[in-house]
């Protein structure tokens, strides 16, 4: 597998929940007939169930943008009781006429608020929202559920491979690091996946990946240790660039100056020997 690939795959995977329906696409202008709609557009969201029983309800959140980069969520929630069968696609319209702004054509940003399936379990977004076009999908071999006292939990696994698994343990090592605690003293507590992902959506933090080769390799932010590669975070805009630098015992070092601004920043580095 590729590494940029790696990289970027557990760079998403960072602090997100498994999504049992993925959003496959979202059109906030697609074209319907007056007698449906006076302003002629409806919002259109594509999305597909990767669970294995039939949902009986999915209800979506939206945030509507527009070229601005200026966003508001919807006072509509956006309901689909129709039900649908497992790796079924469904493409479904909602007309309310809020898909313009004076001469701004504003795009939808969906996420998965909850799921009701036919086994009478529930799934409920974790407050991140980060099942949708908002953030990046993550495939479950289950659906996550909140079952009835009767129904035993399901057990769920995103389907990853072992270098993703190394990233994800070492990233959840990061989390009791200096650097961890250098944010902590900086904003006065350890920032929660919801507000990491709103500073990455404002521009403000950008999700980070290294790796390097050899793996196994010091991670240091600002000076503080952050884990060893490969190694996933959430970097935080400072008023200077942010300084990573990568260390390994009989290399020499790399240092990177990265200034947050809501893209992805992956690192992939071949050491170079003393």
């Amino acid at each position: 597998m590729a590494l940029a690939f790696i990289v970027a795959m557990a760079i998403q995977m960072v602090g997100q929940q498994v999504c049992p329906v993925e959003i496959k696409s979202t059109n906030s202008n697609y074209y319907v007939d007056s007698s449906v709609d006076p302003w002629n557009s409806a919002l259109r969201i594509e999305y597909i169930n990767h669970a294995k029983v039939n949902t009986t309800a999915i209800r979506f959140g939206v945030y509507f943008a527009n070229t601005m980069g200026e966003r508001e969520k919807s006072v509509y929630y956006y309901l689909d009781s129709d039900g649908l069968k497992p790796e079924k696609l469904r493409r479904s319209n909602w007309s309310d006429g809020v898909y313009t702004q004076g001469t701004y054509s504003l795009k939808a940003l969906a996420w998965v608020e909850k799921i009701g399936f036919a086994d009478g379990t529930v799934w409920q977004d974790d407050g991140s929202r980060s099942c949708g076009l908002i953030a990046p999908y993550i495939a479950p071999k289950e659906y996550e559920a909140t079952p009835k006292p009767s129904v035993p939990s399901q057990s769920i696994a995103p389907v990853i491979s072992k270098e993703h698994e190394l990233m994800m343990k070492n990233s959840e090592a990061g989390k009791s690091s200096e650097a961890q605690a250098a944010t902590l003293a900086q904003m006065g507590h350890i920032p929660t996946s919801e507000e990491m992902e709103a500073a990455v959506m404002a521009g403000t933090a950008s999700r980070c990946g290294v790796i390097t080769t050899p793996a196994g390799a010091s991670v240091y932010i600002d000076g503080n240790k952050g884990g060893v590669t490969p190694f996933a975070f959430v970097l935080f805009k400072h008023d200077i660039p942010r300084v990573i630098t990568i260390k390994l015992d009989g290399y020499k070092p790399v240092e990177r100056q990265i200034v947050p601004d809501g893209k992805t920043v992956p690192i992939i580095v071949n050491l170079v020997k003393e």
